[in-house]
């Protein structure tokens, strides 16, 4: 969920990211985005690196950092019922207040993102405006007609 939100990652994204793409990079992590999107190097924060330097370490020697017993990219389907499992829990327990989609996490990340819409455009790796408005989602404020 981390590396959605702050990287502002699809699924498959996540799914994919491989230690290189942590490790290759002394600046960032390399974002390599799927459906168009540009690829990028997302700078490391405290928070990006807390993320991934728990990820990295891997019993199998697996070149993902998601990944199964075999070393493998976590499948869709596994990834899915996973997380269909987490949101049910945390609704059961209370720390959440209705289920959301994996994907709402990357455009939590656009939305959240400072600056205006073309440092969220170029945050999300979307290459026209259009693309990268269906990801703010941020209610805007503006001031009334005087």
């Amino acid at each position: 969920m981390e590396l959605a939100y702050l990287m502002r990652l699809r699924q498959i994204e996540v799914r994919t990211l491989t230690r290189p793409d942590c490790t290759k990079y002394v600046d960032g992590v390399h974002a390599r985005r799927r459906k168009g999107s540009r690829e990028q190097i997302v700078e490391w924060s405290e928070r990006l690196r807390a993320a991934v330097t728990p990820a990295l370490p891997s019993s199998v020697g697996s070149v993902y950092v998601l990944h199964d017993r075999r070393g493998q990219p976590i499948t869709k389907s596994a990834f899915d019922s996973a997380w269909n499992a987490l949101i049910s829990e945390c609704v059961a327990e209370g720390d959440i207040l209705e289920r959301f989609r994996f994907h709402d996490l990357k455009a939590k990340g656009v939305s959240d993102f400072p600056g205006g819409p073309a440092d969220r455009q170029q945050a999300a790796g979307h290459k026209t405006p259009q693309v990268a408005a269906v990801y703010d989602r941020k209610i805007h404020r503006i001031k009334p007609t005087k």
